[in-house]
């Protein structure tokens, strides 16, 4: 009789006390679902070292469990985006055939909608392609081509200018004052 006591209780190694499993597993239970050790030290009535050394084996668990979770989390938004983005396309669809089968012809605000519509597939289809979104040059540029851009200077001569314009206000300056004195 003795010996299923004791296996129904579970040695604390920090205070020598022993818990039953109820409290233990009623401890991983509140655990499992993210109660802090203060909450689960006042409803299991162990104590906080107690609950600690136990968090030491369950941590891992718990954490696989929030990845699983996380998981289907992703899979349901990932099902719930497809579902929208294919009723969205089917709007837009209808709406662009209603467009192009009318008698009027659109207006400029309904034709920039419709441009922006396709700039928005497009780039759609070139991520799933893995393609850049953006119109690029795939054109490489040398490290001489690239210093020569960065050294182009717009403003160069403009600068050259005035600082020339400047040395020579500054001598005229001088030459002044000396004529002066």
């Amino acid at each position: 009789m003795m010996k299923n006591s004791t296996k129904s209780l579970n040695n604390n190694k920090s205070t020598g006390f022993r818990y039953p499993q109820d409290s233990i597993d009623l401890a991983k239970k509140l655990y499992m679902d993210y109660n802090s050790v203060s909450e689960i030290a006042r409803e299991t009535g162990m104590s906080r070292a107690a609950i600690y050394n136990q968090i030491k084996k369950w941590s891992v668990e718990r954490e696989m469990l929030r990845a699983e979770l996380m998981e289907k989390v992703v899979t349901a938004k990932t099902k719930d985006f497809a579902s929208m983005a294919i009723a969205s396309i089917e709007i837009i669809k209808r709406s662009l055939e209603d467009l192009a089968k009318r008698d009027i012809p659109p207006s400029v605000n309904e034709a920039q909608k419709a441009t922006q519509i396709f700039e928005a597939l497009d780039r759609i289809t070139r991520l799933d392609n893995g393609d850049p979104t953006e119109i690029t040059s795939d054109k490489p540029i040398s490290i001489k081509a690239i210093k020569h851009k960065i050294n182009l200077n717009p403003f160069k001569e403009i600068e050259t200018q005035e600082i020339e314009k400047e040395i020579k206000n500054g001598e005229e300056n001088e030459n002044n004052e000396k004529s002066t004195t």
